[in-house]
């Protein structure tokens, strides 16, 4: 999960750092390529955490993210876009950083 969410704070801001159709591809790939996988290692963390509750927290988080994260984004728009993305990936490295110091391990069961 932290590496995901590094590698989407990445997607997100190279289009900040980056100008042209590469780095619009490349954030696209980055970010797009790590975004269901995320999700899904959030929701088993979650599970491990809070078993019966986790669906519930995440989608509560995730909804007041997007309330918020317009809003925030918003406000810092008059001086371009750039602030807005370095803001998000700033709060992806910030959940990267947590869930490598979680206080709980994952493992994926597959059936054989």
């Amino acid at each position: 999960l932290a590496c995901a969410l590094a590698i989407q704070a990445l997607g997100m801001a190279l289009p900040a750092l980056a100008e042209g159709p590469w780095a619009a591809g490349a954030a696209a790939v980055l970010f797009g390529g790590t975004f269901m996988g995320a999700v899904a290692l959030a929701m088993a963390a979650g599970r491990a955490l809070a078993p019966g509750r986790a669906v519930a927290i995440l989608t509560a988080g995730y909804a007041l993210g997007q309330i918020v994260g317009p809003a925030l984004a918003g406000a810092v728009a008059g001086t371009g876009y750039r602030p807005a993305l370095f803001i998000g990936s700033a709060f992806a490295l910030v959940g990267a950083a947590a869930a490598a110091t979680g206080r709980t391990s994952i493992v994926i069961y597959t059936r054989v």
